[in-house]
């Protein structure tokens, strides 16, 4: 292998080794990215699980408040 031709291979090999080391640290990014929206995911599942159940309870109680008030209003008439 000639002296030029080497240096421009070694040359052409930095420059994929450095665009390796890019391709590496985006992915460790994307990876932490990853892991931290699965924990926010999972927080707001939780959230979300301890919510309906009072919310469900406030509805229904909405309802029986409507139902008394239709009733009094029935027998008001």
């Amino acid at each position: 292998m000639t002296p030029g031709k080497k240096e421009k291979l070694e040359a052409e090999v930095a420059g994929l080794e450095a665009r390796m080391d890019g391709v590496q640290q985006g992915l460790e990014k994307n990876t932490e990215a990853t892991s931290a929206m699965r924990e926010d995911v999972a927080r707001l599942r939780g959230e979300i699980n301890g919510t309906l159940p009072r919310i469900e309870r406030n509805v229904e109680r909405i309802f029986d408040r409507l139902e008394h008030n239709q009733e009094a209003v029935k027998s008001y008439h």
